[in-house]
């Protein structure tokens, strides 16, 4: 079917649109939008994401926004198409390719029922040569009739393509007053100035709202992309904070000089004035405990016990000691200073930061934070 020298196929029980533009064969958006899989669909209608689709014309070097009914060109068509990458897309590449071929080798398709109006708009504005004879000859009060008339004809094309048939439309109306100028027709010239000067504003505020237009999408995708940046960055930054928090550094720790104490020695087997065997508490961690310095760890009064608590340990100890065995002396320890339960101590880090030769130099390195 073909109305308004626009050719409709049906595709997959879908019409296409298809029409031949001065820059040659073109396709309507909406179904290259649809079988590229760019829709959405609510409460059971479908609609197209046109936000992907201007995107994906954006990274292609075709700046005009895009639309509802909006045609594009066969060489911008098959590199869109191209960015959906699945099969349903590349079918219909290939479908639309041999339909643009067919119309190339028939050329212009018009329909054997087409009026005599319509006959006579397609002979007027079908191509660049048309165009210019049909300002070179129309009335002079008829210009501006007829340039609006050419521009609904034409209003499927993108701005560029707007923009040179205009410059036609004007180079051939000022080819046409310097004809009157020469001929001595300068009141003729005069009038036909007026008419050109108009119809070049008209041209400009069209130019200049399509210009803000593309200005507006291109600093929203500018905008988006500078969303997504910081976006990325405040993540990164979160990710640094959190990995510096789970791995601080040794000079972020609170030293204790104290040899840490072994599990292994914290308490002893007795027997009793009863004969029995009982475990009691040695002499030496109950000495370790009364010399411990509480004045330091004293500090962390802060500590909300009663959420969860993160505890990094590390020390300056023997060789014989092991990381894991001196966990629970001082964990005891800080229980003892704050008279609170340490089951909501988990621990973050226990390792060895240094090993010392002699008891004295063994030292308690550590951090103890609640979780936010």
């Amino acid at each position: 079917m073909m109305e308004n020298n626009v050719l409709t196929k049906i595709y997959e029980e879908q019409e296409v649109a298809f029409r031949e533009g001065i820059s040659g064969s073109e396709v309507r958006i909406d179904e290259v939008a649809r079988f590229c899989g760019w829709t959405q669909t609510k409460k059971d209608k479908e609609y197209i994401r046109w936000e992907t689709v201007n995107g994906f014309l954006f990274e292609l070097g075709f700046s005009q926004p895009v639309g509802k009914g909006d045609f594009i060109p066969e060489y911008i068509m098959y590199p869109l198409i191209g960015k959906a990458n699945n099969d349903r897309a590349t079918q219909f590449m290939l479908w639309v390719g041999k339909v643009l071929v067919e119309i190339r080798q028939n050329g212009a398709y018009v329909s054997p029922d087409i009026t005599p109006l319509q006959e006579e708009k397609l002979d007027k504005f079908s191509t660049n040569k048309k165009i210019k004879s049909t300002f070179k000859f129309c009335n002079i009060e008829e210009i501006e009739a007829e340039f609006k008339e050419c521009m609904i004809y034409y209003k499927n094309k993108d701005g560029k393509e707007k923009n040179a048939i205009q410059n036609t439309v004007i180079n051939a109306l000022n080819d046409r007053k310097q004809t009157l100028i020469d001929s001595g027709k300068g009141s003729f010239a005069l009038v036909l100035a007026e008419v050109v000067n108009t119809i070049s504003k008209k041209k400009t505020e069209t130019s200049n709202k399509r210009n803000g237009q593309t200005i507006r999408y291109k600093n929203g995708i500018i905008n988006k992309q500078t969303q997504i940046i910081n976006e990325k960055d405040e993540a990164l930054n979160n990710l640094e904070n959190t990995i510096a928090y789970l791995n601080p550094d040794i000079e972020d720790f609170t030293m204790v000089p104290k040899h840490p104490f072994s599990t292994n020695y914290m308490t002893k087997t007795i027997i009793d004035n009863y004969g029995k065997l009982r475990t009691v508490t040695s002499d030496e961690y109950r000495n370790w405990q009364n010399s411990f310095p509480n004045y330091i760890i004293a500090n962390e009064d802060h500590i909300d016990w009663d959420r969860k608590i993160y505890l990094w340990l590390r020390f300056d100890a023997l060789e014989r000691f092991d990381a894991d065995n001196m966990i629970k002396s001082f964990q005891d320890q800080l229980a003892r200073q704050y008279n609170a339960n340490d089951n909501n101590v988990q621990i973050r880090e226990a390792t060895i930061n240094k090993v010392v030769k002699s008891y004295g130099e063994g030292k308690i390195y550590y951090i103890i934070r609640n979780v936010d």
